[in-house]
C-alpha cells in the first residue's frame, strides 16, 4: 500500500486493529523503500483514514493469491425437508 502521492516508498501491512464499527481503526507496516525492506520492525502507519491510499500488487510476494469471493455451496442454498412429527 501506498499514498498516491508517494515515490517509490510503501508499505507491508503486518497489523490492523479496527474499532467495533469496522470503519475505523489503526494499521502497522514495514515500510519499503524502492521495493526494498527499510526497517526490520513494523511501524505505526499515519493518516490511514485518508482516501489518498492505493493497492500495489507487484509489490506482493510470490507465494500470495488474491482472495476471492466465497460462492455458497449449492446444497445449502436449497431449503432442507423439515419432519413432520404426527
Amino acid at each position: 500500500m501506498a499514498k498516491t502521492h508517494w515515490t517509490d516508498v510503501s508499505y507491508e501491512i503486518t497489523k490492523i486493529n479496527l474499532y467495533k464499527d469496522g470503519k475505523h481503526g489503526k494499521a502497522w507496516g514495514l515500510v519499503h523503500k524502492d521495493g526494498v525492506p527499510a526497517a526490520d520492525a513494523p511501524k505505526k502507519i499515519s493518516g490511514v483514514h485518508k482516501r489518498c491510499w492505493r493497492y500495489i500488487p507487484h509489490l506482493s510476494k510470490p507465494g500470495d493469491t488474491a482472495p476471492t469471493p466465497m460462492k455458497p455451496a449449492e446444497n445449502a442454498a436449497a431449503p432442507k425437508p423439515e419432519a413432520q412429527s404426527a
